[in-house]
């Protein structure tokens, strides 16, 4: 599975990117992410989500998974995430943290 996470946005407005390619992540951290997406239900997510036009300094995502014949895009804000999908969003962001490090 791939997965293709941006952030942008925000106050400051710094942006985050990572791309993951889960057959080169450790078994645990791939089984982690799948359970994640899977209960983020994250091929139901609509493609854009309603964002608020009161927060104007909320982080903007796009997430983009391709799992086998399947891809599926979504874009979505602070104001518009279920707590599964900021439980995802949340992974994905210390991951990239954890890339820029390297």
């Amino acid at each position: 599975m791939r997965i293709s996470f941006e952030r942008s946005g925000g106050f400051a407005n710094i942006s985050s990117t990572v791309d993951i390619d889960t057959s080169t992540l450790p078994a645990s951290k791939a089984k982690q992410v799948q359970k994640l997406l899977e209960k983020a239900r994250f091929f139901d997510q609509p493609t854009k989500a309603q964002r608020s036009l009161q927060a104007r300094d909320e982080h903007q995502y796009q997430i983009k998974v391709t799992d086998g014949a399947q891809t599926h895009t979504i874009e979505t804000s602070d104001t518009a995430l279920s707590s599964d999908l900021a439980n995802l969003i949340e992974w994905l962001e210390k991951e990239a943290a954890a890339k820029r490090k390297r």
